[in-house]
């Protein structure tokens, strides 16, 4: 029985209603558990929780193991951008398994973190995310998924072509695919026709936002004049899309606003015009919601991703 894992499972359940299928859909969410650990000691943390090797398990691939005496499924994932790994089990089981993982994480110096430390490491590790960075076509149809339904989206982009100007193209997140040939989808004309025209109109890539300029909003609460919107630490908790310009002319939109520990940064991505991808190109961030005493905040283009991307990495020689 194949297993369907996402943030939400309605937009399956709402497609599952379209048509008459040979299959059963069963949402098994409250019936089991999926704990994330990631980072350089993952792996040795769970070998010691499981008590057998695990280096035979490629990046996305998965088999079954035993820890804390209960049977889970260990899946290799790097979602932080890093060495990483999850672990999928029964419910029943869960604070037996997360206990001997903490346990066992102890001699590798395990950190708990709340679940706002996934996007910021998105952000790092240049992973655009569904429902923040980018909103899917499936939130404007009946079948919306629950968790894109978080109220006023932020920001000071105001799209000028509807809703669909919050939407992407999997070429502008740089996930085009390597070849069309073969393959029948929904999208796959836009696609070709990108692909003919030398790719898509943006490019992902990174922004660095000056330190200075930051501070003068973060700050503003302490000072006269008016007061700008304040940013959410690390970063907001929904989507959030601004106005990027070059000189006065609308070049991009960024989203994932995001303060980096790692990097001591203020950090986001970027969709911009394929004319200025270049790391070094200096943009400027239109900080605040129409109406708002807006900021312009400077920032510079930066390659993605902004620290080495770790999650292929090659654990057999450990």
């Amino acid at each position: 029985m194949p297993n369907y894992t996402a943030g939400s499972c309605d937009w399956l359940a709402w497609q599952f209603s379209q048509g008459a299928w040979d299959a059963e859909l069963i949402d098994i969410s409250p019936e089991t558990f999926i704990f994330g650990v990631q980072g350089p000691q993952s792996l040795f943390i769970l070998e010691k929780a499981a008590g057998e090797r695990l280096r035979d398990i490629g990046f996305n691939r998965a088999r079954a193991s035993t820890v804390g005496g209960s049977p889970v499924r260990v899946l290799r994932t790097g979602i932080s951008g890093e060495l990483g790994y999850e672990l999928h089990g029964s419910a029943d089981d869960a604070d037996r398994v997360w206990r001997a993982v903490v346990s066992a994480g102890q001699e590798f110096g395990i950190h708990l973190l709340g679940f706002r430390s996934q996007p910021v490491q998105h952000i790092e590790a240049g992973i655009a995310t569904n429902g923040l960075d980018y909103l899917p076509a499936a939130v404007i149809t009946p079948g919306a998924p629950r968790q894109f339904k978080r109220g006023t989206i932020g920001g000071s982009f105001v799209p000028a072509g509807g809703f669909t100007d919050y939407f992407r193209k999997p070429g502008e997140l740089g996930w085009g695919p390597r070849s069309l040939s073969g393959h029948d989808f929904l999208g796959r004309d836009a696609l070709a026709s990108d692909a003919a025209s030398g790719g898509p109109a943006r490019n992902i890539v990174g922004l660095t936002w000056n330190a200075d300029d930051v501070a003068g909003v973060l700050t503003a609460m302490l000072r006269g004049g008016e007061l700008p919107d304040q940013m959410d630490m690390p970063r907001l908790a929904g989507p959030s899309f601004d106005q990027i310009l070059i000189g006065d002319a609308q070049a991009g939109v960024s989203t994932g606003r995001t303060v980096s520990p790692t990097l001591r940064a203020m950090i986001s991505l970027c969709v911009i015009d394929r004319a200025h991808p270049a790391p070094g190109t200096n943009v400027t961030v239109i900080w605040g919601r129409p109406g708002t005493p807006q900021r312009e905040i400077r920032a510079t283009v930066t390659a993605l991703p902004f620290k080495p991307d770790r999650r292929r990495m090659d654990v057999t020689t450990f």
